[in-house]
């Protein structure tokens, strides 16, 4: 069973003896999803679900199937079922908060992720969604806190460091959030992480400097579209 057309077709031949055992349809929808096929994924997992109407773990794979075919509201939908299901699955609740989040219930969802983050001592991967819609939100108290929690438990981890920088930014806080870039240049250099750091300088009335960000790279290679679109930002801003 190494080969994977050999694999779907064995599968399949155990889903017309046996149809009622919903592992093998779980099985084949996920071998579907990674040809892409999200539609006979999406016909799989629901006719899983006929079967097994509450099982989290087809109710999880469902709700991506209809995300990777641009349904977010059947996918949140199909995420309530799941949080329903498995209330003490904190990775599902997670999930159904990115779920509400996605639909635009900013306050449930954020009240769930945060729920579920439990201050660092619960899921961990709901803490960069967290940050970054409490950013978006204006709960920048939340965003802060939730931040340098991440940053303090891996300083060298390189999204929660642009997590905490972007909080401090919106903070205008601009002397740490400044340090912070400067860092995070060092370790991967990108556009992002320049543009970033250049309103650092605007905001802070130090225009040779926000220039300085494009003007150093661009010294070095003159062709880099991005950065000349950077540095012309820069120069209609101030």
């Amino acid at each position: 069973l190494k080969q994977p057309a050999v694999a779907e077709d064995y599968l399949n031949k155990l889903v017309a003896q046996v149809p009622n055992e919903p592992r093998r349809y779980v099985l084949l929808a996920s071998m579907a999803m990674e040809k892409h096929d999200y539609a006979r994924a999406q016909s799989l997992l629901e006719h899983a679900r006929q079967i097994v109407p509450h099982d989290p773990q087809v109710l999880t794979l469902l709700a991506q199937v209809y995300v990777l075919q641009g349904d977010l509201q059947k996918s949140k939908a199909t995420l309530d079922q799941a949080a329903a299901s498995a209330p003490n699955n904190q990775k599902i609740q997670a999930a159904d908060a990115i779920g509400q989040l996605a639909v635009g219930e900013t306050r449930n969802g954020l009240a769930k992720l945060a729920a579920t983050f439990k201050g660092g001592a619960g899921v961990l991967s709901a803490g960069p969604p967290l940050v970054l819609e409490a950013t978006r939100s204006g709960r920048l108290d939340l965003a802060a806190s939730t931040a340098q929690i991440l940053y303090k438990r891996d300083p060298s981890n390189l999204l929660y460091e642009q997590l905490l920088a972007v909080v401090l930014s919106a903070q205008h806080n601009y002397p740490q959030a400044e340090k912070l870039w400067l860092d995070i240049l060092k370790k991967k250099p990108s556009t992002a992480a320049r543009n970033n750091l250049a309103q650092i300088y605007v905001a802070m009335n130090r225009p040779a400097d926000a220039r300085k960000v494009f003007q150093d790279t661009l010294r070095q290679n003159p062709n880099l579209v991005q950065e000349l679109v950077g540095l012309a930002n820069i120069d209609t801003e101030l």
